[in-house]
């Protein structure tokens, strides 16, 4: 009965010591997500890093006092690329303006044509209305003394490339565009035809009733 005793208080203290909060399930978690998207992963020691990075999660009550770790761990990444969204507090329903940032477009010397692509990280309807309006201002200035052009991308800051990428489309021609490539060298086209672009077999934006 003694024995059995031990055995049960054992048994209580490895699952007390092996279970864990619900901020370090959720860290536990981001960090999965980061192993098998980073393509900086192959440079990263995850087993020492997670060890680490959980010790910092000890004692944390809530989810929200994780993201302080998180932000550390898109610092360690070093891919200039992640980016962690914070949960938001939902709000009631109220509709927003979705503002089209303006596309500048003019001729220089008659003959050259400028256009200055801004920043845009919109989708649905305004991303399809962005790409139109880039579009319209090349035919605009597609003409027949038009000799070369411009592409001034000096304040795009970036965003979602698509609707960038399928307004300019016109410039580029149709075909294979790029590749994406993950951090186990697998590849994707990316590319623009039938005035759509897509990415692998999947169109990602299109305009039915194309300018062009």
């Amino acid at each position: 009965m003694l024995y059995t005793k031990k055995v049960l208080i054992i048994s209580l203290i490895i699952l007390l010591a092996s279970c864990k909060s619900e901020p370090e399930v959720y860290l536990s978690n981001v960090m999965d997500i980061m192993k098998d998207n980073s393509i900086n992963t192959k440079n990263i020691d995850w087993k020492s890093l997670k060890s680490s990075t959980l010790k910092k999660a000890e004692g944390k009550e809530t989810i929200e006092e994780i993201y302080p770790i998180i932000d550390e761990l898109i610092v360690e990444l070093n891919d200039n690329h992640s980016f962690f969204i914070r949960k938001q507090p939902k709000l009631k329903s109220i509709a927003t303006i979705q503002t089209i940032p303006e596309i500048e477009a003019k001729l220089f010397n008659k003959n050259v044509a400028y256009l200055k692509v801004p920043a845009f990280n919109q989708s649905g309807d305004a991303a399809l209305e962005y790409a139109s309006n880039i579009q319209k201002k090349i035919k605009a200035l597609d003409r027949s003394e038009t000799k070369g052009w411009v592409i001034d991308l000096s304040e795009n800051s970036g965003g979602n490339m698509w609707p960038m990428y399928l307004g300019l489309a016109p410039l580029i021609g149709e075909g294979i565009s790029g590749y994406f490539f993950d951090w186990e060298n697998n590849n994707s086209e990316w590319g623009f035809k039938e005035n759509a672009v897509y990415n692998g077999s999947k169109i990602k934006l299109k305009l039915e009733n194309h300018t062009f």
